[in-house]
């Protein structure tokens, strides 16, 4: 029992990081963590959570990028 409740205490800690002000960079787009380092929206994702990223292409930069060729 001890052992879920300390679970819980860190599930429920990484959801106050997230709902919290985060600052972003207006050109870069980094953001800046607790310890004022800045990093990319990945990299502190990974290391405020548990989660996994997976990285694919959005229709709208698919057409920006291949110029239109393989959306049409």
């Amino acid at each position: 029992l001890a052992d879920r409740v300390r679970e819980l205490e860190e599930s429920l800690a990484r959801v106050r990081v997230l709902q919290g002000l985060l600052p972003v960079c207006a050109w870069c787009k980094r953001v800046r963590n607790d310890q004022d380092y800045w990093q990319s929206v990945e990299e502190y994702m990974v290391e405020v959570t548990d989660c996994k990223l997976s990285h694919g292409i959005c229709p709208v930069c698919l057409d920006r990028e291949s110029g239109g060729k393989l959306t049409d």
